[in-house]
């Protein structure tokens, strides 16, 4: 028995325009949500855009911000060049001021084994 046994068939006659344009319609709400969803889709990815626009500025400001804070490098290595030519001088300074000492502590010693000599000879 098949599905429709026992039931009796109606049928409806409907002429091949309306049967055409009934089809043409389902179509076009098709076609239809689909350009609805792809606008959708659209707008998502352009608010999306947007949004990761907005990070890359906002770390972009950042960025510069850090940036600023820093010396280029030529002025770093003037720096780095004015620092070595002052302790070099420092340096040089130090060695003849300790050689001047050393020596004045030398004469100060032979004095004072030789004061120490005449005082014991003098007697």
């Amino acid at each position: 028995m098949g599905r429709f046994e026992g039931m009796e068939r109606e049928n409806v006659s409907i002429s091949v325009v309306q049967f055409i344009d009934r089809e043409l319609e389902k179509e076009r709400d098709l076609v239809d949500a689909k350009f609805i969803a792809a606008e959708k889709a659209t707008e998502l990815v352009k608010r999306e855009t947007e949004r990761r626009m907005e990070i890359l500025n906002h770390a972009r400001e950042e960025m510069q911000e850090d940036k600023a804070r820093f010396l280029t490098k030529e002025i770093y290595d003037l720096h780095i060049h004015e620092f070595h030519k002052w302790r070099d001088t420092v340096n040089a300074q130090l060695n003849n001021q300790a050689g001047r000492t050393a020596t004045w502590l030398i004469v100060m010693g032979i004095g004072t084994v030789l004061v120490n000599v005449i005082m014991h000879y003098w007697k």
